[in-house]
């Protein structure tokens, strides 16, 4: 029962035969060092504060990535669906002049665009898989980096810039947009398909009260799952940019990683939304209202009546073009904060589920041990 030869205590068990072997070296216990250094973001599992911090954590310690990129991509947006309602509105202009002239349908027709833009505003938040995957890089580096500092390489350069995160992204960017693009094209589908019943007896039958009931339950419905789809996919830029993973292994990662916290991820990003709009409209609104008093002041005071009505004009587009200025970087802001919590949420479950933050405390080590 018990080994009495006194070789075997200097003996090793090969476990790839299970016979004995002589030992090859000796177990030395590890000398001491200093706790590693803590980082942007902690090496731990996250607080629901923590969660909502980690977002403005990361527009400070990469605002080119965050901010930068949803400003592109924001703009591009933009212009691109500016110029598709200027096409509209020119190839359908004597219908929407015809439109005007009747209330009834006038006020149908508001409702109608005042629900395209808010849908247009929900369908750009896909947006966010493509930015939280081009800041989880960044994010990554972010543990290992001092609160206020910056990464850098051996050569000095800063290494989350939004060039060099371009650059580290190769082989997943078009894997990246792809993703984005397929989510905004079910969400859309979603919503043509919801909306569908309605619209056909609008149209088509007598009942027109029953079908815009219906087309309502159905816009009813598409937010309820977009909400739901976007929680439940919301780590899948992550997942690809990260992980190195296919569209379809980064959409069940998603999907495992939020199935079993998917409330607490749901309540996270849904009051960081509406924490950061808020913050978004106070910041915009005094900023307009200044300068409409004082363009009002200035067009009371120092012009006369004759030159009143082209200044009224000129006031008139410039308050729209730095209203739609401000409101464009507002976004933006908004997004790129968007992003970093759910970046943020991404390690935290990673931490919670796999013990992620072991691995980070084990390469921080690593880290130490070599400066």
């Amino acid at each position: 029962m018990f080994v009495t030869d006194r070789a075997a205590w200097d003996a090793q068990t090969d476990w790839a035969t299970g016979r004995w072997q002589p030992r090859t070296e000796t177990r030395t216990r590890p000398a001491w060092q200093p706790a590693p250094q803590p980082g942007v973001l902690s090496k731990r599992p996250m607080r629901f504060a923590e969660s909502l911090d980690a977002g403005f954590r990361l527009l400070r310690f990469s605002p080119g990535v965050s901010v930068g990129t949803a400003m592109i991509v924001l703009t591009l947006f933009l212009l691109a669906v500016g110029a598709a309602v200027a096409g509209l509105i020119w190839l359908s202009f004597g219908y929407v002049v015809g439109v005007a002239g009747n209330t009834e349908a006038a006020a149908g027709l508001s409702f109608l665009m005042q629900f395209g833009a808010s849908a247009v505003s929900l369908l750009s938040l896909c947006f966010l898989h493509f930015l939280s995957g081009l800041l989880s890089i960044p994010a990554r580096q972010a543990f290992f980096t001092p609160p206020g500092g910056r990464a850098i390489d051996a050569r000095g350069r800063q290494t989350t810039t939004l060039r060099r995160t371009w650059g580290l992204l190769a082989g997943q960017r078009l894997r990246l947009i792809a993703a984005t693009a397929l989510l905004g094209g079910a969400h859309f589908a979603a919503l043509a398909l919801l909306l569908a019943p309605g619209v056909v007896i609008a149209v088509f039958t007598a009942q027109a009260v029953v079908g815009f009931l219906l087309a309502g339950l159905g816009a009813l419905g598409w937010v309820v799952f977009t909400v739901f789809f976007m929680v439940r996919t919301a780590f899948v830029g992550c997942a690809i940019a990260l992980e190195r993973m296919t569209i379809r292994q980064a959409f069940a990662r998603s999907w495992k990683l939020t199935g079993r916290r998917f409330w607490a991820t749901a309540g996270t990003l849904l009051l960081s939304y509406y924490l950061s709009s808020q913050l978004v409209s106070i910041i915009v609104s005094p900023l307009l209202l200044i300068f409409f008093i004082a363009a009002l002041i200035v067009s009371l005071t120092l012009l006369d009546s004759a030159d009143a009505d082209t200044f009224a004009t000129v006031v008139i587009g410039v308050l729209t073009i730095l209203g739609l200025a401000f409101t464009a970087a507002a976004t933006a802001v908004l997004y790129a904060y968007q992003a970093g919590v759910i970046t943020g949420l991404y390690f935290d479950r990673r931490m919670r589920f796999e013990g992620y933050d072991l691995l980070l405390l084990r390469e921080a080590e690593e880290l130490d041990r070599r400066t």
